[in-house]
């Protein structure tokens, strides 16, 4: 980026981000892990942390002018992770661009999102090579979003006893949280919680993961462009819901919805609501396997990882 905004400043050390924030140490150094899967939404992360930054300026190879902003605020955001949850596994979920079932089921499906920027699509690729650097086991499957993956993969660990955390900007992944996965959701670059069962109750009035694509299918959701059922806003979303559980439960005690409003669009959209749940809801049986060998973190060639990252600087 040749404009007045661009920056080039180091990419990886002890200099301070762009947020004023002193970077952690670029190869963490090996420590007894916690016996724990870090599962990492990579295009989510890599689109947050792109914009976040990119609205106060652009981070630039100095050799070359290459954008790495995103690059930049992805590693900063993974090499903290790191430190914070210690994890014995790791992988990372990126979306193709080839359509998913999402897409035939419903062809509006984040039909009203923006191109991703110019500057930012080569970044993935960076990304990718990074976490390959790091020995990161890296997923994409056409036809399912990485959602569908990072879901999938989390019930396999599950399954093995062992506990996972989703890394992600995304709030679908909140109807994955159990008592061995926890969301660790970051709304900005400083901004970030972490959700387990209680948090998420706490958060929702008292819904559980359970009910969360149907408080999603109610809602609708502008960010993938679906249209909601009218009348129904977050608070009658909820309270629906802690009285009759489910879209079922509120269909069979249609009757007792006491505001005319309310209920008028539910029997209108009733079949709106059903499918929205449908396609909301994260595919946890996606054809891909948790090979815990080759998740495991830590044994990377840690010359390989300095040696991208100085031409990355």
């Amino acid at each position: 980026m040749a404009d007045e905004q661009a920056h080039t400043i180091p990419m990886f050390g002890d200099e301070a981000d762009v947020t004023g924030t002193p970077l952690k140490p670029a190869v963490p150094a090996p420590k007894e892990r916690e016996p724990l899967l870090m599962i990492m939404d990579g295009h989510a992360m890599v689109h947050r942390s792109f914009r976040a930054i990119s609205t106060q300026r652009h981070l630039t190879v100095n050799a070359t002018g290459e954008d790495v902003t995103g690059v930049y605020g992805f590693a900063n955001v993974f090499l903290r992770a790191l430190n914070e949850w210690n994890p014995a596994y790791c992988a990372i979920a990126f979306d193709v661009s080839a359509p998913t079932f999402r897409h035939k089921q419903f062809p509006e499906y984040k039909a009203q999102r923006e191109s991703t920027p110019e500057e930012l699509r080569p970044q993935f690729g960076r990304v990718k090579q990074l976490m390959e650097a790091f020995g990161v086991a890296v997923f994409e499957l056409e036809g399912w979003e990485a959602d569908d993956v990072i879901g999938t993969l989390s019930t396999q660990a599950e399954k093995m006893g062992l506990d996972s955390v989703i890394l992600t900007g995304d709030r679908d992944t909140f109807q994955l949280i159990s008592p061995k996965v926890r969301v660790d959701l970051a709304s900005s670059i400083q901004d970030r919680k972490v959700y387990d069962e209680e948090a998420l109750q706490e958060r929702y009035s008292g819904l559980t993961a359970a009910q969360q694509t149907d408080f999603k299918a109610l809602l609708g959701d502008t960010s993938d462009n679906i249209p909601g059922v009218p009348k129904v806003g977050e608070k009658t979303a909820i309270a629906l819901l802690n009285d009759y559980q489910n879209l079922e439960g509120i269909y069979e005690h249609i009757e007792e919805v006491t505001r005319p409003s309310v209920k008028q669009s539910l029997e209108e959209f009733k079949d709106r609501a059903f499918s929205n749940r449908e396609l909301m809801a994260i595919d946890r049986e996606s054809p891909v396997e948790l090979d815990l060998e080759k998740a495991k973190f830590g044994d990377f060639d840690r010359n390989a990882v300095v040696q991208l990252m100085t031409e990355l600087e």
